[in-house]
């Protein structure tokens, strides 16, 4: 099971206000998975390119995070390169 762990401030909740999803913030990291579809890439190949660091990636136990942040600024040079 996937799971992404979205933490929420309570401090600045008002119980009156019932919480919507969009009031959630969105998640900073993306998992391999996540950016195998959307870079429309077989699992392995975007596994490859994480380990081999063409992908930008951390190492967290043993699983692999892509910092949001990062990846779209990687895939902004990218698009940069081949122009």
């Amino acid at each position: 099971m996937n799971a992404n762990i979205i933490q929420l401030d309570v401090s600045r909740v008002d119980a009156s206000d019932p919480i919507t999803v969009s009031d959630l913030p969105g998640t900073e990291i993306y998992t391999v998975p996540q950016v195998a579809r959307m870079l429309d890439m077989n699992l392995g190949t975007v596994y490859q390119l994480v380990r081999s660091g063409v992908i930008p990636a951390k190492r967290l136990g043993r699983r692999w995070v892509i910092s949001r942040k990062r990846f779209h600024q990687w895939l902004d040079d990218r698009g940069q390169e081949e122009c």
